[in-house]
């Protein structure tokens, strides 16, 4: 765990995806200013759990995204990252209690967010079980 919060540490940005029909799930990014610190944290997630329980708490301007595993008794990862509010309300209030969904990790090009992975050949994204809101 500590050399995922390490890595976690250089996290800086939170993306949502907003809820719009019933064949969506909400989805989270989670964005690095490079491309190694996203390939390097993949391979590091898909060892730590198969399923997480992400628990998202706004503060301010800083959204603090802690990640446990699915049963909910371990903690793999917290870290905090800038969010653009607006964004993350729509995001939760588009998420009803107990929906699963996703997140997936990247970078930040050109203002916009590009997922990657340490396997382009096998990409998944992490499965979220459920999403809690402090």
């Amino acid at each position: 765990m500590d050399e995922i919060n390490k890595i976690f540490s250089y996290a800086m940005r939170a993306f949502t995806q907003t809820v719009n029909n019933n064949n969506q799930v909400g989805a989270i990014g989670i964005a690095f200013a490079n491309s190694t610190y996203p390939q390097n944290i993949s391979r590091l997630l898909k060892e730590a759990a198969e399923k997480y329980i992400l628990r998202l708490e706004a503060c301010s301007v800083i959204l603090r995204i802690t990640g446990l595993d699915a049963i909910g008794e371990k903690v793999i990862f917290v870290t905090e990252v800038n969010y653009f509010k607006p964004e993350f309300d729509a995001f939760k209030a588009s998420i009803r209690a107990g929906d699963s969904g996703a997140f997936v990790i990247g970078a930040v090009y050109n203002r916009n967010f590009r997922i990657l992975t340490d396997d382009k050949e096998d990409f998944k994204p992490f499965q979220v079980s459920k999403f809690l809101f402090e």
